[in-house]
């Protein structure tokens, strides 16, 4: 199973603000750019910190959520926050290859039994050795996505059956659908749907609610559940 990594950032200049809002009266109002959308549970999640965040600070600190990539696209949200588009990001270490070498331990493919354990030992990893490919932001903390498994238009029972199909893939996906035998296509998570509605691709790695919350089902018509990632 392949954890992918997901990164929640904020910049060590938005987050001095904190300080300077508990004293003053006026509000802080702090942005989150998030590629996805609000019934997702890891968006509802940091939703549930954003609240702690606002009561801790008694309301002198809130929280405004852009979701589905209005304000930046998940491969820009890192970037977003370094230049100051956003205020605060979630974003995926896989969209950003080669910038995270030393953090992108959980990607390595099988192995993991739980997003709980990967997400744990990303931190427990990260606070151990203080990678310095971090020294642009300040990290909040780590966490990895659920269990993936393949999701096709057709069925799967062996690698064979990938050979000649276009698989939606980024990231360390690509060598992982390779390996399978399938034709690795890399494109926003916003145009999966409607690659899958057009045939552009035959396919996707994701996790269960990621799936359902992008209604991935209406497009699929297949699921081989092999805990890839």
């Amino acid at each position: 199973m392949k954890r992918v990594l997901v990164l929640v950032l904020a910049l060590f200049a938005g987050f001095s603000a904190f300080a300077g809002a508990a004293l003053a009266a006026d509000v802080t109002k702090l942005s989150f750019s998030i590629w996805q959308q609000p019934d997702h549970y890891m968006v509802k999640a940091i939703r549930k910190w954003a609240e702690d965040v606002e009561a801790r600070t008694d309301g002198k600190v809130k929280v405004e959520f852009y979701y589905g990539g209005t304000l930046t696209k998940g491969p820009q949200a890192y970037d977003g926050v370094v230049n100051g588009i956003s205020d605060m990001a979630a974003a995926a270490s896989g969209w950003n290859a080669g910038r995270f070498p030393m953090t992108r331990i959980a990607d390595i493919p099988l192995g993991w039994t739980s997003s709980k354990q990967a997400s744990l030992v990303s931190w427990d990893f990260y606070k151990k050795f203080q990678p310095k490919e971090w020294d642009e932001v300040h990290l909040l903390f780590l966490y990895t996505d659920a269990i993936g498994n393949l999701h096709t238009k057709f069925p799967v029972n062996s690698p064979d059956d990938l050979k000649g199909h276009q698989i939606r893939g980024t990231g360390s996906d690509v060598p992982l659908i390779e390996a399978l035998g399938g034709s690795p296509v890399g494109m926003p998570w916003g145009e999966v749907y409607l690659s899958l509605q057009r045939g552009i691709v035959e396919g996707m790695i994701s996790n269960y609610a990621s799936f359902k919350a992008a209604k991935l089902a209406e497009v699929t018509d297949y699921t081989t559940e092999h805990n890839i990632r």
